[in-house]
């Protein structure tokens, strides 16, 4: 398995994960079962993902795309475009990236899909997480796209019952102001995760996280206030845009 991109994993270790994928995948009957069929392809270009083969990691995206879509599980589908997007990107190829994404949008914003609220929620925050990434390489609008998408999430949870996840979401919110150069906003969306995270038992590994994001926010809006004082207007230093957003983690359902 060559690696081209990223940092590889212990080889030995991925290998006989593909090995044992690969010997699954041949034990399902794909015409009887092709949204199982599917997820082990999923599984297969996971571990190619992981040990920077992105060529063979697409294709693999590609075929479990092929086969879930005979499968009535939408849910499930749209895990693997937002997860083959993710690739794409990290491919260079945004505009078929774009694509791909925006079918996961159209498929998660239907009406009567029959998704589960917390399944498409995770979904949403997912593919956010690909439209921001998709920002980051300037793709216009795709910031609004990522804003977009974690909003809809957060319509989808409940911040009494699942403080933590609502909270998640809103660091999300939080690192798409902070990229696109709304400190305010940033700071609002940080503030009010930090208020979620401390309430939540099962998320205080993440509270540091955001509390550092914040801290980073309002250090700058204290520097802009700096320079807007000293210079008699509000022109933003180059020194001071908006840093890459910290890595977070995931709210994946096993």
């Amino acid at each position: 398995m060559p690696g081209h991109k990223g940092s590889p994993q212990d080889p030995s270790w991925l290998e006989q994960a593909l090995a044992a994928f690969q010997e699954a995948l041949r034990l399902i009957d794909r015409e009887k079962e092709p949204g199982v069929y599917g997820v082990v392809l999923h599984d297969i270009a996971d571990v190619h993902a992981a040990a920077g083969d992105l060529q063979e990691a697409t294709a693999s995206y590609r075929d479990a795309v092929k086969y879930k879509l005979l499968a009535d599980d939408p849910g499930d589908l749209a895990s693997t475009l937002v997860a083959l997007g993710s690739c794409l990107i990290q491919s260079d190829e945004p505009t078929e990236a774009r694509s791909v994404l925006d079918q996961a949008k159209e498929l998660l914003s239907e009406e009567g899909s029959g998704i589960e609220h917390r399944v498409r929620a995770i979904r949403f925050q997912e593919l956010g997480r690909a439209y921001e990434e998709l920002g980051g390489r300037n793709q216009r609008g795709a910031y609004g796209e990522a804003l977009a998408a974690y909003t809809a999430a957060l319509g989808l949870v409940d911040a009494d019952t699942d403080p933590g996840f609502y909270g998640t979401v809103l660091q999300d919110i939080g690192d798409v102001h902070r990229a696109d150069g709304r400190l305010r906003e940033a700071v609002a969306a940080y503030e009010k995760a930090v208020e979620c995270l401390r309430g939540a038992e099962d998320a205080r590994g993440r509270l540091p996280s955001v509390l550092v994001s914040l801290g980073r926010a309002r250090r700058r809006m204290g520097a802009l206030d700096q320079g807007t004082l000293a210079n008699g207007e509000g022109d933003l230093d180059p020194g001071l845009a908006p840093a890459p957003p910290d890595p977070r983690g995931s709210e994946r359902p096993e």
